[in-house]
């Protein structure tokens, strides 16, 4: 069951210049619906980064827009096959 809409985050190290682009290293989370704001502080204390990147739905999908414009729409369980036998098929 899907309490929506969460939003999904990009945690980023600090590194000089704009905390959004693409080499920046950090990891990805879900947080709950609420607790946006208290996430952002607590990574601002340390001196790091959360850039919200969207929400989650029941959508088996991933969306990606800019503005209204939709730029990639995949089925998850396309995506999900892919990581899971990506490595195997580049070392065969």
């Amino acid at each position: 069951m899907c309490n929506c809409p969460d939003s999904l985050y990009k945690a980023v190290l600090p590194v000089k210049g704009n905390p959004a682009a693409s080499d920046r290293r950090g990891f990805g989370m879900e947080v709950r619906a609420g607790h946006e704001e208290a996430v952002e502080e607590i990574f601002s204390t340390q001196g790091l980064w959360a850039i919200k990147l969207g929400e989650v739905t029941s959508a088996p999908q991933l969306t990606v827009t800019i503005g209204e414009k939709p730029l990639i729409n995949l089925n998850l369980s396309a995506l999900r096959d892919a990581w899971a036998s990506g490595l195997a098929k580049m070392l065969s």
